[in-house]
Parts: C-alpha cells; structure tokens; sequence
C-alpha cells in the first residue's frame, strides 16, 4: 500500500516531464535545449506517442546542431549527442 512519502516520491520523480513539456510554447518551438528536448521525446515514448516523440526529436536535433557551434553548451553537447538523437528518431519511426 502507498504510504504518502511514497505518492510524493512518484510526483518528484514525473514532475521533469511537466516541467519539459511545459518549456515547449504553443508553437512547437523549444524555449530550452536539446538535451530537455530529448527529455520530452522520452515521456512521449513512455506512453506510446510515437509520432509526438519523432516530432520533439526532430526540434532537439536542430537544436543540438545549433548548440554545437554555441560556445555556451561546450561540454554539454558533443557530436555523439547529435548522432544519437538521429539513430533515436530512426528507432522511432519504425514503432510507427
């Protein structure tokens, strides 16, 4: 049985996607980076949005072509993180 530390444990440990999904304006455009893009991509998957998934992927790509010339992410994101998202969205599209 849940005890209640247990429910707030759970709630802290989902809360990231909110918070992810919220960083995404109605548009479609990222207000963040690559890497919290990805994350929504990965609460996508978790209930089975592939297409949605595919589509936050896309927008981390861009944007982690973008932050590998931006001086800010040295460090953060490397040319693998973008070949990553690329075979990501490859696995994706064959869920759909």
């Amino acid at each position: 049985m849940w005890q209640n530390n247990n429910w707030q444990h759970f709630i802290d440990k989902v809360g990231w996607v909110g918070t992810a999904c919220r960083s995404i304006s109605s548009n479609g455009e990222a207000n963040t980076n690559s890497l919290i893009v990805d994350k929504v991509a990965d609460g996508y998957i978790k209930i089975a949005d592939f297409k949605s998934a595919i589509a936050a992927m896309e927008q981390a790509l861009v944007k982690g072509q973008e932050e590998l010339k931006d001086e800010r992410y040295k460090g953060c994101v490397f040319d693998y993180t973008v070949e990553g998202y690329k075979t990501k969205i490859q696995e994706l599209k064959k869920k759909i």
